[in-house]
């Protein structure tokens, strides 16, 4: 709309189309248009008239009076101006006024009922206002306030009420003394508008009585209305956003906080609770800059150190965190809710003594703390001292029998101790005090499933989102469990669904990769394309950043080698690690560094400790923060032993911390990132000139992708079972993941080959629900009695079961690897159809490495024909039977000094192209030169 009005458009027409909008109830067009005409015009007596009855329409009577009175200045004549500026100046407080305008009204002849009714209203206002408080009684109470003694403010305002029942100013003093004294205000102020209805202050006021009660809707309605008397009223700017922080309305709440801010830049509580509503928000760099402006205006304020650490830590900078929560307990020692911070600091910095001693000083002085004693077991339980840890829970609890955190911390305490039905006791507990308690419900559904309760534990997780539903970790972990149940499908719709709520979620991603590893209907290039994506969304805005290295290129040079992994433990892992290291570590070319992604210990990890001479539990650094420790050990090359697999560091790989990093054993495929150089493996499982398009690393060629390293608890080799029993006995180790249904149907076009055949199916759920196999099988024409389940157990046991078996049947996409070298090690051959990625060629490469290729399947129909060729060659099988272990022996995979003496070589070979300013390539170490060169 222009400025002013258009020559072309009649004057009359402009003023009508501002009567429509009036009329409407469209104010802002219509103040719009008036204020066009009296630009133009500023005599125009309708417009004025118009405006000065919008402007008391919307509450603003005293702007409206000068409009009003130019109306009846410019036309005198019309007697509704008359009525219209008295009707004005009553409202805004100007009763006697508004009688000498009437009587002067009366003087041209004015007198009709609506005259009448106004004068009667301002002669009673007069003579109300005569009732008011005089000056001198205002200034005692004024007086009276100055000096701080509100419970004598609240006597003598009471008083001036007695005198002036309907005295808004004393009213309002009233409320303000019993606010002041933390008294219930909430009626007082009621009674304050409805006298004062003009008054923003009041509002403001009744704003603050309704938060005290709770009641935050009607709060921001009267703030908003005090706005809309005063938009410059700053307290009641802040005072609304303290209302939409409490409703968690962050975004209008960091609005209001600014709106004051702007009005009043020095106003350092408002920048105190923006900060708050900031770091809520998850923008911890605006929220700190807000702290900081808080403390530049009250230095010493406690509470803004505490929050400003703890910004500071939401961002990985816990050093620089402690600093100011120490700095906060200085302030105000005795603030339990400081020391509780500055505890859970030390923790997350693993200072656990400090940070225990801390707490226990300040239990010594005050016993009955259950908060402490929570936080207590926190840092005790992260450090290891789990039966501490549940002693202070239980005082926890003790003293607060409601404590539903304590009694969920206790359960995660004892189920790390394999406590299970303890655990589940407490978590159930917890849900009792709370029953919508989401990290409660999260905890006792991993309890279950590590039960192998897989059915409850799903129908737990799904409790999980029923409650929260965007949270990722149930996503996730329903897709482990969809995965353990063969439903691979499901599993990955769980994982997309996990990423679709929050993209840059790398658990959600790496399981995604896993699951889709073992999915019939990913190829191998969609598969590689999901690698290349996780590198996208997490490597990507890493790589500008990623460090010049200063290791020194001496080409000869005692190598610094790092190997990070979450597994050094009784995991599969070690098992193949063990016997390399125990030869690296001898050598003097070689120093060996373990970064331990765990917190459990067992005999395995220790054994594990004794090879590496720098060990470092890192599970409590950032990824930053490991990244930062590696660069500062001087790590010439970093050794990935886990992939997308669980307890993975993969985000410390993207910020390039070493000039040379590899993956390895841990997982078969492409990390899918550019920072990992190259991909440790052999020429079985790789063969040259295949898979390069798979992965984004160089390959390294050893004399084997790694050793097997047999179990002591492996039991004799028997005869062929087949021999005495008559019938050919097939069975799967395989983990439940990858039996999917196509699998099952595989198995059972051979198993309808060999007709007299069984089935032993081994690692199944201890739950002993096998319903869903026995209908897959069913439905293939396989009766149940020919079929028997076997549920995870120990090694001894389970190495035991292969006594019982002639073949294994492998998986497919994804094959087997420990399970088939098990098998091997106890004389049963795996029957395996090779596949086109890494995953699907493991078993492959192992009969390949001992001339078993004859198991090796090119495609469905292979693999049944050899099966059912094999099954009746018992000659052969129990040659096999009594000769695999010497197989083994035999080749690479039986000589960890010879692939060791292979990876020392690969590791000289790829630093000596660095020192060379070399990118990585491809190649294969010297197998006769490495055999050469073993003691």
């Amino acid at each position: 709309m222009s400025a002013t009005v258009p020559q072309e458009l009649p004057l009359e027409a402009e003023l009508q189309e501002a009567i429509a909008h009036h009329q409407a109830g469209r104010f802002e067009q219509a103040e719009t248009r008036y204020l066009d005409i009296l630009k133009a015009q500023p005599y125009h007596a309708i417009a004025n008239h118009n405006m000065g009855l919008l402007a008391g329409q919307v509450g603003q009577y005293a702007a409206g009076l000068p409009y009003l009175r130019q109306a009846l200045s410019v036309n005198p004549d019309e007697g509704q101006f008359w009525l219209s500026y008295a009707d004005g100046l009553i409202k805004a407080g100007q009763a006697g006024e508004a009688l000498d305008i009437l009587d002067s009204a009366y003087k041209r002849g004015l007198d009709n009922p609506s005259s009448q009714a106004l004068r009667l209203q301002a002669e009673t206002a007069v003579s109300e206002a005569a009732k008011a408080p005089s000056d001198a009684e205002i200034g005692h109470i004024v007086a009276i306030y100055n000096s701080g003694d509100y419970v004598q403010l609240e006597d003598a305002t009471r008083a001036l009420l007695a005198q002036y029942p309907e005295s808004a100013f004393a009213w309002s003093v009233l409320g303000t003394a019993l606010q002041l004294q933390g008294k219930d205000a909430l009626q007082v102020l009621q009674k304050t508008v409805e006298l004062a209805p003009c008054d923003a202050e009041a509002h403001g006021n009744l704003g603050n009585a309704w938060q005290m009660h709770g009641q935050f809707e009607r709060a921001v309605d009267s703030y908003l209305r005090a706005l809309d008397l005063n938009p410059d009223f700053v307290e009641a700017h802040r005072n609304l956003g303290r209302a939409l922080h409490v409703q968690h309305r962050l975004a209008d709440a960091e609005q209001s906080y600014r709106r004051a801010l702007a009005l009043h830049p020095s106003y350092a509580v408002a920048h105190l609770n923006l900060g708050n509503v900031l770091r809520e928000q998850e923008k911890f760099e605006a929220a700190i800059a807000s702290y900081h402006d808080a403390l530049k205006l009250i230095p010493d304020n406690a509470e803004a150190h505490s929050h400003l650490a703890l910004a500071l830590e939401e961002i990985g900078q816990r050093e620089q965190a402690l600093a100011f929560h120490e700095r906060s307990v200085a302030l105000d020692p005795e603030s339990e809710l400081a020391l509780l911070y500055l505890s859970d600091c030390l923790r997350k910095l693993r200072r656990f003594d400090e940070a225990a001693s801390l707490l226990q000083n300040a239990l010594a002085k005050n016993p009955g703390n259950a908060e402490m004693h929570n936080n207590l077991g926190l840092i005790l339980q992260n450090h290891g001292k789990l039966e501490e840890a549940i002693a202070a829970y239980q005082q926890a609890v003790d003293l607060a029998p409601d404590f539903a955190m304590a009694y969920c911390n206790m359960g995660a305490a004892q189920q790390a101790l394999k406590q299970f039905d303890k655990a589940q006791a407490n978590y159930l507990r917890a849900l009792e005090n709370e029953p919508r308690f989401v990290l409660a419900h999260f905890n006792l559904a991993t309890c279950w499933r590590e039960l192998g309760q897989y059915d409850t534990a799903l129908a737990g997780f799904q409790q999980v989102i029923a409650i929260q539903p965007n949270h990722i970790e149930a996503y996730v972990n329903i897709a482990g469990l969809l995965g353990d149940a063969g439903r691979i499908d499901e599993a990955i719709d769980s994982c997309r669904t996990a990423l679709s709520i929050n993209p840059t979620f790398e658990k959600a991603h790496s399981s995604l990769l896993f699951m889709l590893s073992h999915s019939i209907r990913a190829s191998a290039d969609s598969l590689f394309a999901e690698h290349q994506r996780f590198g996208d969304v997490f490597e990507a805005p890493l790589r500008a950043s990623w460090p010049e290295h200063s290791n020194s290129r001496a080409p000869e040079r005692c190598l610094q080698v790092g190997f990070v992994s979450g597994d050094f433990n009784d995991h599969a892992v070690p098992h193949f690690v063990i016997p390399i290291l125990e030869n690296l570590c001898r050598s003097p070319r070689l120093s060996l560094h373990a970064y331990y992604n765990c917190t459990r210990e067992d005999a395995v990890t220790k054994r594990l400790r004794g090879l590496f001479p720098h060990w470092q539990q890192v599970s409590a650094l950032s990824d930053a923060e490991l990244a930062k420790q590696i660069a500062e050990d001087g790590i010439d090359v970093l050794i990935d032993l886990s992939g997308h697999t669980a307890k993975h560091r993969l985000l410390t790989f993207t910020r390039k911390p070493a000039p040379i990093q590899a993956s390895w054993i841990g997982y078969p495929g492409s990390t899918g990132l550019q920072a990992v150089d190259y991909f440790l493996t052999d020429r079985f499982v790789l063969p040259p000139g295949r898979f390069e398009s798979q992965y984004t690393e160089k390959f390294a060629y050893l004399p084997a992708a790694w050793p097997y390293l047999p179990s002591s608890d492996a039991p004799e080799v028997n005869s062929l079972p087949a021999l005495a029993n008559g019938c050919i006995t097939f069975a799967s180790f395989n983990r439940t993941t990858k039996l999917s249904r196509e699998v099952i149907a595989l198995w059972s076009q051979l198993l309808r080959a060999v007709p007299t055949s069984r089935m032993l199916l081994a690692a199944m759920p201890k739950d002993g629900v096998h319903e869903q196999w026995i209908e897959w099988f069913a439905s293939e024409g396989i009766s149940q009695d020919r079929l028997s389940f076997h549920p995870r157990t120990n090694v001894k046991d389970y190495l035991a079961l292969h006594l019982q078996v002639d073949i294994a049947l492998d998986t497919f996409p994804y094959t087997g690897g420990t399970t088939t070298l098990n098998g091997l090690w106890m004389g049963v051959p795996t029957l395996t159809l090779a596949g086109d990625t890494t995953a699907g060629r493991t078993s492959a490469a192992i009969l390949g490495h001992v001339q078993l290729d004859a198991f090796v399947a090119e495609d469905a129909e292979d693999f049944v024909k050899k099966g059912a060729y094999i099954a009746n060659d018992l000659a052969l099988l129990a040659s096999i039977r009594g000769s695999a272990r010497q197989l083994l022996a035999n080749s690479a995979l039986g000589q960890p000094a010879l692939i060791a003496a292979g990876l020392e070589a690969a590791l000289r070979a790829m630093w000596q192209r660095w020192c060379a300013g070399l990118p990585a390539a491809s190649f294969e170490v010297d197998q006769q030169t490495t055999r050469n060169t073993l003691p």
